[in-house]
């Protein structure tokens, strides 16, 4: 929690006050963002229309905190999130060497309370559509487990990372 303040406070990258000038621009180039989107949304898709419209996608100045009592769906809906902006990112060189994400994006993904094990099995038991009960018995077919195999190759390409320090191991 400590590292997020930080984060979020600017400490680990320097940040410093900024002239409304350089705001503004920033806040031009989201416009532009949302124009070139035909008007749909600026910020990055969140592979659901619904959040999109409500939200205008997600924007690097966001912070989302998704709160409900156990067993809603939080992390479900967090990990389908992840998913979708991490599997669809491409990135783009820009002219002075930087790379920025042309779509989607790379994704952290925190946990305090799951281990990067099962975050990537729930991840790969909604992409495959196989039971993760069925996944953490072993209770699967072999065309089952062959899903399994070519789903977790495709994650091992896609840019999500998994941040378990608050996770519980034993």
């Amino acid at each position: 929690e400590a590292d997020l303040y930080r984060v979020a406070e600017g400490a680990t990258t320097g940040s410093e006050a900024q002239s409304f000038r350089k705001a503004d621009f920033g806040a031009l180039e989201v416009v532009q963002a949302a124009m070139n989107s035909g008007g749909r949304f600026s910020g990055k898709t969140t592979g659901l229309d619904t959040i999109n419209d409500k939200t205008s996608g997600l924007h690097n100045s966001d912070l989302v905190i998704l709160a409900g009592r156990p067993a809603m769906g939080k992390t479900s809906l967090a990990t389908n999130i992840a998913w979708n902006i991490a599997s669809s990112y491409e990135p783009e060189v820009m002219p002075d060497g930087t790379i920025e994400a042309k779509q989607g994006g790379v994704v952290a993904f925190y946990s305090l309370e799951m281990s990067g094990e099962q975050l990537a099995t729930r991840i790969i038991s909604e992409q495959t559509e196989v039971s993760s009960s069925k996944i953490r018995r072993g209770d699967i077919t072999e065309a089952d487990f062959d899903k399994l195999v070519a789903c977790s190759q495709t994650m091992q390409k896609v840019p999500l990372y998994i941040d378990q320090t608050g996770g519980i191991s034993i």
